[in-house]
């Protein structure tokens, strides 16, 4: 008996057709990413503001800051630091570094005098403890102390913590811009009790011959002028007139 061959099933031509649209928008969302139209992955919002920190710190760390950039550096992380309270330590730390860098840039006394007291409450706002680098743990010692100085102990310091803040100053970490550091010292010198006029005079000396590029010419004459004036009291005149006689050239 002959036995009956089945025909075979026609394929649904259009049974994959669902794969198609699938396939065109896989491939639209790859030349997205591809083409930077949409970003790939979640951004993390820390590390925006991390990079603002490292671009304040090597802005305040350059021999001869620009003080209209270190402004704006300032002024970006400060206004961003309370969301970050992860970052917020290093993030005082840094802004306590660069308001008092940002203070030996400006001529003006007055203008200089509030950036030291913004870098004291910056400071005021961290510990040792919070830092993890080392290095900055001695340079926060420093800065610390230096905007501590400049800002002004209270009239009734006692004489040991006045010599024992000139002792901080007198140690700055390696490669650490001297700035206002001598001219702090001098001051120290002079509130101490009785005071140093030697030690001030030669202070003074150091920050008018060894201070860098940065430091304004205004501050420069206040310390010439006072260096002058302790010259006279001690009846060195020749070194009086040296001192006095610059600011009139300069």
């Amino acid at each position: 008996m002959a036995t009956d061959t089945a025909a075979p099933i026609p394929l649904d031509p259009t049974r994959n057709l669902w794969q198609v649209p699938v396939l065109l928008l896989g491939l639209g969302a790859f030349a997205a990413v591809w083409q930077g139209w949409v970003p790939l992955g979640s951004a993390d919002p820390g590390a925006g503001f991390a990079r603002d920190l490292d671009a304040l710190r090597d802005c305040y760390e350059l021999k001869r800051p620009d003080a209209g950039e270190l402004k704006n550096h300032l002024t970006r992380v400060a206004a961003h630091v309370d969301a970050h309270p992860v970052l917020a330590p290093v993030a005082r730390f840094r802004l306590g570094s660069g308001y008092a860098r940002l203070a030996e840039l400006v001529p003006a006394a007055d203008e200089a005098a509030g950036y030291w007291a913004l870098a004291l409450q910056h400071f005021q706002l961290v510990t040792e403890k919070q830092l993890r680098d080392p290095a900055d743990v001695t340079r926060f010692v420093f800065r610390s102390a230096k905007a501590r100085a400049a800002v002004g102990l209270p009239p009734n310091a006692p004489n040991n913590e006045l010599v024992l803040l000139a002792t901080v100053l007198s140690a700055p970490p390696a490669n650490e811009e001297p700035g206002e550091t001598h001219r702090l010292i001098a001051d120290l010198s002079l509130r101490a009790t009785p005071p140093d006029l030697i030690r001030a005079k030669l202070e003074l000396t150091e920050y008018l011959t060894g201070t860098g590029t940065a430091t304004p010419a205004a501050a420069l004459d206040r310390a010439r002028l006072r260096l002058g004036d302790l010259h006279l009291r001690a009846g060195e005149y020749e070194q009086a007139r040296r001192w006095l006689q610059e600011i009139a050239g300069s």
